[in-house]
């Protein structure tokens, strides 16, 4: 029996991600046909750690970006937390730099929290679009296909559309309308080049949904995430 210790945290991953093989299988496979997927889960259901699994699995063939839109409330900060997690990636984040020149200084000097501030500053509700078509042609033009791993991009949405008063308003249906077309025109034109997997705590298609928004998140293929079966909740529990 395999022993393993009790994570905390938001994800598990070796050891500590139990089972799931299956799913993962699955997963990849559509992932190698250039699918673009919407990962569907209840809460804690290991959503995030099964796309950071995918990430390790097929880091050889694909490059696998990870983007958390947990802090982001508009789209201009989804652009900017884009680019601050190309900063592990050298080669896409030398590129996508050139995108910033106008308000990137001695970069390298500057934290990812400083740095998202300092990206943000560049980005206006007129330019976000145009510099996340830049960040996405980058994107497209690497040696091996992209992977990208959105997560929270329903808590990105349901923000956008509700404000901090929880009401959806004609302007808030709009930009969230402007946002998610602009990722399904993303991901259409770099389709093969790109694929996008999309995850979150709350399920997008319910949120879209109440601002009669679907038929934007259509080009992404639905995978659902179930419980453990009896047996593997009994061997993870064995194991810990």
């Amino acid at each position: 029996m395999c022993a393993m210790q009790q994570a905390h945290g938001n994800w598990v991953t070796g050891d500590r991600f139990w089972d799931r093989e299956e799913d993962l299988a699955m997963f990849i496979n559509l992932i190698r046909e250039g699918a673009h997927i919407l990962l569907v889960a209840q809460r804690r259901m290991g959503k995030t750690s099964l796309m950071k699994e995918v990430a390790t699995r097929v880091a050889d063939e694909l490059e696998c970006v990870f983007v958390d839109f947990q802090n982001a409330t508009t789209p201009q900060d989804a652009v900017a937390e884009l680019s601050v997690a190309l900063r592990p990636h050298k080669s896409l984040w030398l590129r996508s730099r050139e995108v910033f020149a106008n308000v990137l200084d001695r970069v390298e000097e500057i934290g990812n929290e400083d740095l998202a501030v300092t990206l943000r500053a560049g980005l206006t509700g007129g330019n976000w679009a145009s510099k996340g078509d830049e960040l996405f042609t980058i994107l497209a033009a690497t040696e091996k296909p992209v992977l990208l791993l959105l997560d929270e991009v329903p808590i990105l949405i349901n923000r956008i559309l509700k404000g901090e008063d929880y009401i959806i308003t004609p302007e808030r249906r709009g930009t969230a309308g402007e946002f998610m077309s602009w990722l399904r025109k993303n991901s259409l034109r770099h389709q093969g080049r790109v694929r996008i997997a999309i995850s979150g705590s709350i399920g997008l298609e319910p949120v879209l949904r109440q601002a009669n928004l679907s038929a934007t998140g259509n080009n992404f293929v639905p995978f659902e995430l179930k419980p453990w079966s009896t047996e593997t909740a009994v061997g993870g529990i064995q194991a810990l």
